[in-house]
């Protein structure tokens, strides 16, 4: 189930992909058929019909970003600029929820993309993955279930996560 599930992520990511490509490109490059209902045509009929209605406009897609400073890299899914032209962050997610570590993730994203440009907002993504889960999600960074978290503070959090992990890593080497 596990396997299956990862590769309907997969699956749904390249559609995404092919779409936001043909996008920048001016190009149709989308070279898939959906035509039966499936988990994958499902969530990427979801995306697409908020990305239709969301303003946002692709700059860059799958762009490696890193932080020398707390030793980490990593790969933004999307660069877009919104309706006002501020330049931000979408982070995809398939599965049933946007949880606390992706909001670390993509705050970790928003430090290193800023080495390279004014890098000023980031949404969390979540496309689900089967057929009797039809919940969208699009959370701005920061927006959790139960608490609105700052920037600042998940920051905080993921240099803390960090540094915890290098202190284990540092053990185990010794």
């Amino acid at each position: 189930l596990l396997s299956k599930a990862a590769d309907i992520g997969s699956e749904i990511h390249s559609y995404i992909h092919e779409h936001l490509k043909s996008e920048l490109t001016g190009q149709e490059t989308l070279t898939f058929a959906l035509h039966a209902p499936s988990p994958a045509k499902q969530a990427f009929d979801a995306w697409l019909a908020w990305w239709k209605g969301s303003g946002l406009k692709p700059v860059r897609m799958e762009q490696t970003v890193w932080d020398v400073g707390l030793g980490y890299a990593g790969t933004i899914d999307l660069l877009a600029y919104d309706e006002a032209g501020r330049l931000g962050i979408l982070d995809l997610k398939t599965g049933k929820g946007v949880y606390d570590d992706h909001h670390l993730q993509v705050t970790a994203y928003m430090k290193a993309a800023r080495n390279f440009a004014d890098v000023e907002w980031a949404k969390i993504i979540c496309v689900p993955k089967s057929m009797t889960d039809t919940h969208f999600i699009v959370k701005d960074l920061g927006e959790m279930y139960d608490r609105q978290l700052t920037e600042e503070q998940l920051m905080t959090a993921w240099t803390g996560a960090v540094m915890a992990w290098k202190v284990l890593l540092a053990k185990e080497a010794a």
